[in-house]
């Protein structure tokens, strides 16, 4: 029951149609103690390896666009993107996946100070004393 108590619980609200007995859908993080004591909110996605499979390699084809044509589109829940999953992201959606040489890469970058966002780390900020550090 547990690997399968968030996707239950969605369906049982009417949220998704498709029962989780039947297909083993493994959203074990739905809620779980440790994401309560972390305040977190429930996670009910699945993180693939590779979007090959819905978006194929071309990033234009497999599942998602052979069922909605050009109506298909990938979204996020995200309201800011960090800079090094938009890297990422753009290689991922040229090449279908993320090239060993940009996971380095992007490993590489260094990370912006806290309190600070990305943009204001790549493009400059005001530190505490109100000096400009440039990006």
């Amino acid at each position: 029951m547990e690997k399968s108590g968030g996707s239950l619980f969605c369906y049982l609200l009417g949220i998704t149609q498709v029962n989780p007995f039947k297909y083993d859908l493994p959203f074990n993080r739905f809620f779980s103690m440790e994401r309560i004591m972390m305040g977190k909110l429930p996670d009910i996605d699945v993180d693939l390896e590779s979007r090959e499979l819905l978006v194929g390699k071309d990033g234009k084809s497999g599942y998602l666009y052979g069922r909605w044509g050009d109506k298909a589109a990938q979204i996020s829940t995200r309201t800011t993107i960090r800079l090094k999953s938009a890297i990422k992201d753009t290689n991922r959606y040229f090449k279908g996946k993320v090239d060993p040489e940009i996971e380095v890469f992007t490993k590489g970058l260094p990370a912006p100070p806290q309190g600070v966002n990305d943009l204001d780390f790549v493009f400059g900020f005001e530190n505490e004393e109100g000096e400009h550090v440039p990006g």
